[in-house]
């Protein structure tokens, strides 16, 4: 026993004290090359044994740390290993773990390129550096997912990863996949993940899991009944595409409850969703537009008379010049001062969408007067860099010119999608992840709204005879669809979570900020189904 110890400590590699002192120049390999590294360290943790790396990594000799994160599901095992030569790290690191004649379900191989003392207390990017403090060597994505960045580490590091599952290698970047280009397949996994996430967070009684912190697997109290209705919309939308019953009866549910809320409107004129006491145009407006894209898929005589007196406040808060009322006081009926930069689009939106449901032209004469205000009143000497990135207002302009075209409704939504086009992240020293969204650092939501208003600038450029300017749009929006992807939690990030399955398929807040909210998942979910219906 003595004797096969001491062997075995002569056959250790020789490495100085600290597990980074030494440490090889990074290795410079293709997506190519780390991919099949990944399979390698599947096949290896199949029980068979390693094959040769790819030359970057074979030929190497220089000490290496390596990481191997398994799990089956739940949350994941992480293993570390020091070496000389990356193939060395890795099969010591690999060696830690069990086989599995049938595979680990999710696995992640990270390979520390560069580490450092950093300069001073917080002198380093959590999400992108890996920490060894004195409780140990943790991965950015631990730290991100346990709220857990020690603001002294005694090193920091970055590595490169790959994540193996069933569906093949995929090339990291802080943690998440890489989603370029945008493909139709890649859109319709995106889809299909969002889609179990906000069908699943709708509870039996219909009320939604409005907000979850998958760090501390906690529900804050805290909700929203604009966001409410709104999280309902893209449930409806996929099932033009692809009908599921289930999500169809969780959206129905979460209809009931929001009209279960209502409350007889300020002098008695129609319904009003009242939230802390005080009436939204945007509230009632979003439970409109839920409840008539519900009723353009099929009849459902409970909701028609809610909807139309929900409606009937949208047209009692508009003056003679087509504005509106953003918000009143409940019950008094006082008008306060707010406004929102969304809440007449979203009427414009709901009110079209009703009429194509009864067809009765005072909800589309009210939203052509509502258009008309902004247009001339509020928006035509703003300069176009200024004008608001609108994407309620912007679907708006697309369907009424498909009610009643005029040469104004186009030319109007042009300066709007003008306006958000030049404020999308294209500078050349950004980080990689962040082109192509909008804000420094970019966020997941203001994204994906974004992308919807381009979305319905595309098709209206498309089919009113702007080609050429359909075909910028368009380009414009499949990158913003393409940071967007970079958002959602797949396994790749779920796996260091406290409850890998509930966190699945949610976008969550931005690339750092793993808190989820269903309006983050919805208009994600919302601007790839309109990119998918409009290829």
């Amino acid at each position: 026993m003595r004797l096969a110890a001491l062997l075995l400590v002569l056959a250790a590699p020789v490495l100085a004290q600290s597990p980074f002192e030494g440490l090889g120049e990074p290795i410079s390999a293709s997506p190519a090359d780390w991919q099949a590294v990944g399979r390698a360290i599947d096949g290896r943790l199949r029980g068979w044994k390693l094959p040769a790396l790819p030359k970057p990594f074979e030929k190497d000799a220089a000490p290496r740390v390596a990481f191997i994160s398994a799990s089956m599901g739940g949350p994941a095992r992480v293993v570390h290993a020091r070496g000389l030569g990356a193939r060395d790290a890795l099969e010591r690191a690999a060696a830690q773990l069990e086989n599995r004649p049938d595979g680990w379900k999710w696995l992640k191989v990270d390979l520390v390129q560069k580490a450092r003392v950093p300069d001073g207390p917080a002198a380093f990017d959590p999400s992108m550096e890996g920490e060894l403090t004195d409780s140990g060597f943790w991965l950015p994505e631990q730290l991100g997912a346990r709220g857990m960045a020690d603001a002294s580490p005694r090193y920091v590091f970055l590595s490169s990863s790959v994540f193996m599952s069933d569906a093949g290698p995929l090339n990291l970047y802080r943690g998440h996949r890489v989603s370029r280009p945008i493909t139709q397949a890649g859109a319709h996994e995106a889809v299909d993940g969002g889609a179990r996430y906000l069908k699943d967070s709708i509870g039996a009684d219909g009320r939604f899991t409005y907000i979850y912190d998958p760090v501390h697997d906690k529900v804050p109290d805290q909700y929203s009944l604009l966001r409410h209705a709104g999280s309902i919309l893209p449930l409806f939308e996929l099932q033009r595409s692809k009908p599921d019953p289930a999500a169809m009866a969780a959206a129905k549910r979460a209809l009931s409850w929001l009209l279960a809320q209502a409350k007889p409107c300020p002098k008695g004129k129609g319904l009003c969703l009242v939230e802390k006491e005080a009436v939204s145009l945007g509230g009632n407006a979003l439970g409109v537009l839920a409840l008539a894209r519900c009723l353009q898929l099929a009849p459902e005589p409970a909701f028609e008379e809610p909807m139309k007196k929900l409606a009937l406040w949208l047209l009692d808060s508009q003056s003679s010049d087509g504005d509106f009322a953003h918000k009143v006081d409940y019950p008094s009926g006082r008008v306060r001062k707010f406004r929102s930069d969304y809440f007449s689009g979203q009427a414009i939106l709901a009110l079209i969408e009703l009429y194509k449901v009864d067809r009765d032209a005072k909800w589309l004469d009210a939203a052509e007067r509502a258009v008309g205000f902004l247009r001339e009143a509020r928006d035509r000497k703003v300069p176009v860099a200024r004008l608001p990135h609108d994407h309620w207002l912007l679907q708006g302009l697309d369907e009424l010119q498909r009610q009643r075209p005029k040469p104004e409704h186009p030319a109007y939504a042009m300066r709007l999608a003008d306006s958000i086009l030049g404020a999308q992240n294209q500078a050349p020293g950004d980080p990689p992840d962040w082109r192509w969204g909008w804000g420094r650092p970019p966020r997941s939501t203001p994204a994906a709204t974004r992308a919807e208003g381009l979305c319905a600038a595309y098709r209206l450029a498309r089919d009113f005879g702007e080609e050429a300017r359909a075909a910028k749009i368009r380009s414009s929006l499949e990158r913003a669809l393409e940071f967007q992807i970079q958002t959602q939690i797949g396994p790749e990030t779920a796996m260091y979570l406290k409850d890998p399955k509930r966190a699945l398929g949610g976008f969550r807040r931005s690339l750092d900020v793993l808190e989820l909210r269903t309006d983050y998942t919805q208009h994600n979910l919302a601007s790839l189904l309109c990119w998918l219906a409009n290829r």
